[in-house]
């Protein structure tokens, strides 16, 4: 959750870690605290490097790059690239002006993915941080694809439809393999066709089998992901009577 203590589960043993906003990839962990952004070792959180990033809210990191979202001056999204190695001179990777949004970025070596959410679409993007090539990793008209983790070119994310929300994972060149890891049901409820005693009207999600939701009633939403050899890792968040939870679910791939 933004803001929540940050904790690190090596083998069992838990660690609380100075910062917010956690990210782990290859041995490093990065945290941010205030304006600075600080690269440790996982082993030992020995420190690597420290880097001022003014507004930075979401990190990702790998063994050469640091990635930071960060609010630009017009009030919309920017993501910047930092080399580990070197003078950390910033990068910019993209921007987009509100209401817009660019999502939390993941690394897996010198790949970077990150999503773009408008308002009646959704898109992934791949970035190579070595040479600069990008392109879009996937695209749907609506629908919402968020999230996205990266793992030995396999993609991590959850689709989000008036239907339902779903965790999907697959190859990266081939989109037309993805597949469903886990279900739930689609944070809008569906319209029952019709007012109590009058005439049915247009429906506005047509999904004739929606998933249930839990036994609390509550609304649930799919948010961060995360990707291991063996398992993919979803946070589930609730919302019910007034108060927020969040679960972190483990589902075998």
């Amino acid at each position: 959750m933004p803001g929540a203590a940050s904790v690190l589960s090596t083998g069992g043993a838990l660690r609380t870690l100075a910062g917010v906003d956690p990210a782990v990839g290859g041995p490093f962990l990065a945290t941010r605290a205030g304006t600075a952004v600080t690269v440790v070792r996982r082993e030992d959180l020995a420190p690597i490097a420290t880097f001022d990033i003014r507004g930075a809210d979401k990190l990702a990191v790998s063994e050469r790059w640091l990635v930071a979202r960060v609010r630009g001056r017009d009030g919309g999204d920017v993501l910047q690239a930092r080399a580990l190695a070197g003078t950390g001179q910033v990068r910019g990777i993209a921007a987009v002006p509100a209401p817009a949004q660019l999502g939390r970025p993941a690394l897996d070596g010198d790949l970077l993915v990150y999503h773009v959410a408008g308002r009646r679409s959704g898109r992934i993007v791949l970035v190579n941080l070595a040479t600069g090539r990008r392109r879009t990793a996937r695209e749907a008209a609506g629908a919402q694809l968020t999230n996205p983790s990266l793992l030995d070119r396999r993609l991590l994310y959850v689709r989000a439809t008036p239907r339902s929300q779903t965790l999907m994972l697959g190859t990266l060149g081939r989109p037309a393999g993805d597949r469903v890891l886990y279900r739930i049901a689609a944070l809008a409820r569906r319209d029952a066709g019709h007012d109590p005693g009058k005439r049915p009207h247009r429906r506005h999600y047509r999904d004739p089998d929606p998933p249930p939701r839990d036994r609390t009633g509550a609304a649930a939403t799919l948010w961060s992901t995360a990707l291991t050899a063996r398992a993919a890792y979803v946070t589930r968040v609730r919302a019910l009577g007034g108060h927020t939870t969040a679960s972190l679910l483990r589902v075998r791939r």
